[in-house]
């Protein structure tokens, strides 16, 4: 997605803001945010500190797979946050792919994440789930089913692959340096507080 151009570039954005578009993000995720964020609140409450960075980005990865692949940690055998940490941690590294090195670690890592990913779809395949709210991946297979259709096995697995590790990744760098500034300026906090609390009260 990210050298689409032309037509595919649209034809690939529209796909995903299916997913994510305003009716959607209002209907159907923003209420799972919510939820998800007062979780994870209430369990990092109960720890004398968290390592923040590393903390959203997981509560962030958790989230992105699930409306993506309805792929759950707890419930796979598959690692595909591993598979994700190995790609990320050489992304930024010599490229020199030997084995060993960062930039290697990244490739393998990447080749483990769409492994996993093309095991999920190709199981969903086999045995499509019946039920009334979907998944990006059901969307993604119906479009490969499409006669004529620009979808492909190798575009879904690249989009899906992308889509996963940018649900996490860039999101959770801004949270953790929002929460940094905002904790830095006690006033600004107070405000947010303040802002929170009216729009609480004005849903009841």
């Amino acid at each position: 997605m990210v050298s689409a151009e032309g037509f595919l570039h649209k034809y690939l954005r529209n796909l995903v803001m299916n997913l994510v578009g305003n009716e959607n993000m209002k209907q159907k995720h923003i209420p799972k945010v919510e939820k998800m964020v007062c979780e994870h609140l209430q369990s990092w409450c109960g720890q004398a500190s968290i390592e923040l960075r590393e903390a959203v980005a997981k509560m962030e990865f958790s989230f992105g797979a699930k409306i993506l692949l309805s792929y759950s940690e707890s419930k796979s055998s598959k690692n595909l946050k591993q598979a994700y940490g190995d790609f990320q941690h050489g992304l930024i590294s010599f490229p020199l792919n030997i084995p060993g090195t960062a930039f290697w670690k990244c490739l393998q890592g990447r080749k483990k994440a769409v492994e996993i990913i093309k095991s999920i779809l190709e199981e969903r395949r086999a045995a499509p789930r019946k039920r009334q709210e979907k998944d990006f991946l059901d969307l993604v297979i119906e479009e490969i089913k499409k006669n004529g259709s620009l979808m492909t096995e190798a575009i879904a697995l690249d989009l899906l692959f992308i889509l996963v590790f940018a649900a996490f990744e860039t999101t959770s760098i801004a949270l953790t340096l929002a929460v940094k500034n905002v904790c830095e300026h006690p006033k600004v906090l107070e405000e947010f507080v303040s802002i929170y609390c009216h729009w609480r009260d004005s849903r009841n």
